[in-house]
């Protein structure tokens, strides 16, 4: 909670005593200041002061008139706009140093520690050559609160790549492998050579976000969250249907107008990644009560019986069949002609997927 202290800066003295207090208290309580022949001279000194006391002689400050000069201060934390980044390496020795540079605008710090502003551009390069027998095998990112993440990569790695810094606080690390080189025996000093034309500078790497959504029933692996993925590259997930929506036949797509269908081991892969793409997640119900053959919003194009462990499948147009357990992994595959076809499985209970509609058999 924010607090706030008004302050007003026309407090002042109300007034200075030309006597020091001793020489005051002494008159004060002296009959002899007192007036005669009057009746004051039948009170105290001590009722005298008393008196003045109440009547407020004594107050230190007054309130003064006219308009009020003051400034309200602001008390508490305020959201932080600044983050850690933290670049790690492993494996270096001394002699073996590798020199990581990290720019952009207000960042501040140095190796290996920075404070970044949030949405910050940041570019990472290493050195266009690293030192004898150092070799670069792995790069990855993590964030402190786990909704950021730079995918590991352990081929094509890059000399330079770019990101805008996200509210977190990230590490990036890199990895590198060293092996010792024996000495060389002294060779003989070549003619020396004309310059070479330099490389240029390699272009950075551009990272696109990849967005998991949160939906209810469902646990994606990857959790729910956002995910940098460099340009061109793949990226996978698998999705598992929670307790009590098993029976949900999942649909999953993007913001691109892709639908994404799993392959046989159940993982949902978007490739190429060439912009921001965020998925979504469809088709997750609470379970119904068990009912036998239970069709799942079915048009009646379509007839599906069951018979002594075979699937009867009666459909007016050509579609594609997909055959999903009760985990909602897909199993089978088939292309599905107009008539009817019989397909035989294992008992237990299936959910199906023909052209956008879904069913459920028990067999």
């Amino acid at each position: 909670m924010t607090k706030y202290a008004l302050i007003n800066k026309h407090l002042k003295s109300a007034f200075s005593l030309p006597y020091s207090l001793k020489h005051i208290f002494f008159r004060l309580f002296s009959t002899d200041s007192l007036p005669v022949g009057t009746l004051f001279s039948r009170f105290s000194g001590s009722l005298w002061l008393l008196c003045l006391l109440l009547a407020g002689a004594f107050s230190p400050l007054h309130a003064q008139s006219g308009d009020f000069d003051g400034e309200v201060k602001e008390e508490g934390d305020t959201p932080p706009t600044e983050y850690k980044l933290t670049i790690e390496t492993d494996v270096l020795t001394s002699g073996k140093d590798v020199t990581i540079t990290v720019s952009g605008k207000e960042i501040e710090g140095s190796a290996p520690s920075y404070t970044v502003k949030t949405g910050t551009e940041v570019t990472v390069s290493l050195p266009e050559s690293l030192p004898e027998g150092v070799t670069l095998i792995s790069l990855s990112g993590t964030s402190a609160s786990g909704n950021w993440f730079l995918n590991p990569l352990e081929e094509n790695l890059p000399t330079t790549f770019s990101f805008k810094m996200p509210a977190t606080n990230i590490t990036l690390h890199f990895g590198f492998k060293v092996v010792e080189q024996p000495d060389p025996e002294p060779e003989p000093e070549p003619e020396p050579d004309p310059d070479p034309t330099p490389d240029p500078d390699p272009d950075p790497v551009v990272y696109h976000t990849v967005t998991l959504p949160e939906v209810e029933g469902v646990t994606t692996n990857p959790a729910a969250g956002e995910y940098l993925v460099a340009h061109n590259s793949s990226f996978s997930f698998y999705l598992t249907l929670k307790e009590g929506y098993t029976q949900s036949v999942p649909v999953v797509g993007t913001n691109l107008g892709e639908t994404l269908t799993p392959d046989s081991q159940g993982r949902y892969r978007i490739y190429p990644v060439r912009r921001n793409v965020i998925v979504s997640i469809d088709g997750i119900r609470p379970d119904l009560p068990p009912v036998a053959n239970e069709r799942i919003d079915a048009p009646d194009a379509v007839r599906i019986r069951t018979s002594q462990g075979q699937l009867q499948i009666s459909s007016k147009s050509a579609s594609s069949l997909y055959i999903y357990n009760i985990g909602g992994s897909l199993l089978h595959t088939f292309p599905l002609e107009a008539g009817g076809q019989t397909f035989t499985l294992p008992r237990g209970t299936y959910f199906l997927r023909i052209g956008g509609n879904s069913y459920k058999v028990i067999l």
